[in-house]
């Protein structure tokens, strides 16, 4: 799966960093990763930033049944969770578009789509600082990923200070 997971439990924040090509089904496993995750109860804000991604290979029903999904599991939740997609492609906008409305309807979660990374800051209410925080491969949230190849092991590690890191490909 071409994701690597971020979590950064200071932030109650977990940056989903998408590159490739993804699937629905790459979507689902990755949120459920995140729901496994021993920091998942404190989390508040998700940055899926999908800047990287060269195709999204989803279908509506598909990211319907995941926008119930999330929704309902926001519901169970103290607060509320806010989730901001980050991608500037023009192609993704419908599907990501209509994804966040059916997940806002409910009431327990704020989503949104972005074109660029201030952007999604700002609208989740964080510090333009969190920008600067270290993400897979020696990047911070702020940068862009180089390239769509899938790294493997020489990719550095983040500070664990910053953020507690997973890998996924």
């Amino acid at each position: 799966m071409p994701l690597d997971l971020t979590f950064f439990p200071r932030w109650n924040l977990v940056h989903a960093d998408y590159f490739g090509c993804t699937t629905v089904g790459d979507i689902v496993r990755s949120y459920s990763d995140m729901l496994s995750h021993p920091e998942s109860d404190c989390l508040r804000y998700a940055i899926n930033d999908m800047r990287s991604l060269t195709n999204l290979n989803v279908f509506y029903e598909g990211m319907s049944f995941l926008a119930r999904t999330v929704s309902a599991d926001a519901a169970l939740r103290a607060a509320p969770w806010e989730i901001a997609f980050v991608a500037p492609q023009r192609d993704m906008t419908p599907i990501l578009t209509d994804y966040c409305a059916q997940v806002s309807r409910a009431g327990t979660v704020r989503c949104a789509r972005f074109a660029d990374i201030p952007a999604a800051i700002d609208w989740l209410g964080l510090p333009c600082g969190v920008m600067d925080l270290s993400v897979a491969n020696s990047r911070r949230i702020g940068d862009a990923r180089a390239s769509t190849t899938v790294l493997t092991a020489s990719r550095a590690q983040p500070d664990p200070a910053d953020g507690v890191h997973r890998q996924k490909s």
